[in-house]
């Protein structure tokens, strides 16, 4: 097998290699799987939370940052 994309798509297109497509057995409407997407700034201010969270805490704990909406993909 191809150490990089390329090699591997020419291999494709001679029929050398075969490509398997997964993810349409997911449990949506469609069977296709979702995301729920969140801006960058949201994230990078979703660390700084918990930044100050591990400074008044101790112990692990994780969280969760997502807008509650599902975006199809």
């Amino acid at each position: 097998m191809p150490n990089n994309l390329l090699p591997y798509v020419a291999k494709v297109t001679t029929g050398e290699y075969e490509i398997m497509v997964f993810g349409d057995d997911y449990d949506t409407i469609d069977g296709t799987g979702v995301r729920d997407y969140i801006h960058a700034v949201d994230l990078a201010k979703g660390h700084l939370k918990a930044l100050d969270y591990i400074m008044d805490n101790k112990g692990a704990e994780a969280f969760n940052l997502g807008t509650g909406k599902d975006t199809a993909c």
